[in-house]
């Protein structure tokens, strides 16, 4: 098989032998009961807008090492050039 896109426009025309669907995630789980506290952002999307508060200064730690925590990384590295390290946060199970 092959893939084509559609948009309102029309047809694209790339052809596809895999496509996809990355369309997000359940709602963030609190399983550390942070909900609530200073400086806990339990929903960083969209970055730019639930980020702006944050400096290079600031320690930074993440929780989980999924997809977000990857597109965080990123985010800070390129948005903020951090001058301390950022901690991401796992846990074995």
């Amino acid at each position: 098989y092959t893939y084509r896109l559609k948009k309102t426009e029309g047809w694209h025309n790339e052809i596809y032998d895999a496509v996809f669907l990355a369309l997000g995630h359940p709602q963030y789980a609190d399983y550390y009961g942070l909900d609530g506290s200073k400086n806990y952002i339990g929903n960083p999307y969209p970055m730019k807008d639930q980020l702006t508060g944050l400096s290079p200064e600031d320690r930074i730690g993440i929780i989980g090492s999924g997809a977000t925590g990857i597109d965080l990384i990123r985010f800070f590295h390129d948005q903020l050039s951090p001058k301390t390290s950022i901690n991401l946060l796992c846990s074995r199970t």
